[in-house]
């Protein structure tokens, strides 16, 4: 389901310094100015942390900032040689939110070995601006396929 996994990520997990279970992450809502599919891959190889998109990140009536903690799992699918891993959460939900124009969610890491540097994980794009008027704003993951994130060996 992820539009864009993010560079510093894919590192950073690699390097065994990311684990998606036993840590905490978090996902907070962006507005619509922020796109790091246009163009190139730029923010894709620059953006790693929270940091380097918080100046995108809503506010809004009940949202929190630093957006919302996932109760995630990562398990694997299949058999050798080509199983698939694959991190899911249940939906989360923003109740009676006043929430505007959120075109999509990034994924960070809060928590675990590098708290201090909350590096970014992925962006999912909302294909259009999403509101709610002091309503619920739910987010709803993809359940065909299973997952937010999917990683296939092989």
């Amino acid at each position: 389901m992820a539009d864009l996994v993010y560079d510093e990520y894919i590192e950073a997990s690699m390097a065994g310094q990311i684990n998606l279970t036993g840590t905490t992450i978090h996902a907070i809502l962006l507005s619509g100015s922020y796109n790091p599919l246009s163009g190139s891959s730029v923010a894709q190889q620059n953006h790693d942390s929270y940091r380097d998109i918080i100046r995108f990140e809503i506010n809004g009536t009940n949202y929190p900032s630093g957006g919302q903690r996932l109760t995630g799992t990562f398990a694997f699918e299949g058999s050798s040689p080509t199983r698939t891993g694959v991190f899911d959460c249940p939906n989360i939900n923003f109740p009676n939110s006043t929430i505007t124009n959120a075109s999509g969610v990034a994924l960070y890491h809060s928590g675990g070995i590098l708290t201090t540097a909350r590096r970014l994980i992925c962006w999912l794009d909302f294909g259009a601006d999403k509101s709610s008027s002091n309503g619920d704003f739910t987010i709803q993951w993809s359940s065909s396929p299973l997952g937010i994130l999917r990683v296939r060996q092989g």
